[in-house]
C-alpha cells in the first residue's frame, strides 16, 4: 500500500475506536445515572426522590434526551462518515455539523416533551 492509503486507513481505524469508546462511555453514564437514583431512593431520607416526582422530566428525561441526541449524532457520524447540511441560508460543515445536530436533536426532544407533558 502506498503511505496515502495508510494514512486513510489508520486515521479511519482511530475515529471508529474512539466512536466506539465514546459510546460506551455514554453507555456507562447512563447506567450510573439510573443506579444513581434507585440506591438513593432506598434511603429513608432520600432528597433525591421528591425532587424526582415533582420534576421528572427535569431530573430524568433531560439527561437521558441530551444522552440519546449524542448517541444519534455519533451513530450517524460513524456510519456516513461527515455529517453536513444546508438550511435556510447556513452550510454546516466540519465540526459545525455534528454540533448543531445534536443541539436541533436535543431542541426536538425537550419541545416534544414539553408539547405533550
Amino acid at each position: 500500500m502506498n503511505d496515502d492509503v495508510k494514512e486513510k486507513v489508520a486515521k479511519y481505524s482511530f475515529i471508529s475506536v474512539f466512536q466506539l469508546l465514546t459510546k460506551l462511555a455514554v453507555i456507562i453514564m447512563m447506567i450510573i445515572y439510573v443506579a444513581y437514583i434507585p440506591i438513593n431512593a432506598m434511603k429513608q431520607d432520600s432528597w433525591i426522590v421528591g425532587i424526582a416526582k415533582q420534576h421528572f422530566v427535569t431530573t430524568i428525561g433531560l439527561p437521558f434526551m441530551a444522552l440519546l441526541s449524542y448517541f444519534i449524532v455519533t451513530t450517524l457520524e460513524s456510519r456516513f462518515s461527515k455529517i453536513e447540511f444546508k438550511a435556510i441560508g447556513f452550510e454546516f460543515k466540519g465540526a459545525s455539523g455534528p454540533i448543531v445536530l445534536w443541539i436541533l436533536c436535543f431542541l426536538a426532544m425537550a419541545v416534544a416533551v414539553k408539547i405533550n407533558w
